[in-house]
C-alpha cells in the first residue's frame, strides 16, 4: 500500500532551494595550486580557532600575480573551514 504524501509550494521551495545549495558547495572543490590573497584569508578567518590561524600564519606569503599585494596558498582543512564543510 502507498502512501500520498502532499508538500505546499513553500515546502517544496525549499527542497529545491537546499538542493540547489548543497550542489553549488560539492562543486567547490579544492585545488592545491590557486593563490588566496592574504587578506582575503584573514577576512574570512577572524572568528577562526586559534590552530587555524596558526596555520596561516606558517603559510609562505609571496606577491599576488594581479599586484595586489601578498598570496597565499592554503592546505585543504583551510578551504574546508573556509566553504563550511569543517
Amino acid at each position: 500500500m502507498s502512501k500520498k504524501i502532499i508538500f505546499s509550494e513553500s515546502q517544496i521551495s525549499h527542497i529545491v532551494n537546499t538542493i540547489t545549495n548543497e550542489k553549488k558547495l560539492n562543486e567547490s572543490y579544492y585545488d592545491s595550486e590557486k593563490s588566496y590573497s592574504l587578506e582575503y584569508i584573514k577576512s574570512v578567518t577572524k572568528k577562526a580557532p586559534r590552530y587555524i590561524k596558526k596555520i596561516i600564519s606558517d603559510l609562505p606569503q609571496f606577491d599576488c600575480p594581479n599586484g595586489s599585494g601578498n598570496c597565499i596558498k592554503i592546505p585543504q582543512v583551510i578551504f574546508q573551514y573556509i566553504k563550511g564543510n569543517f
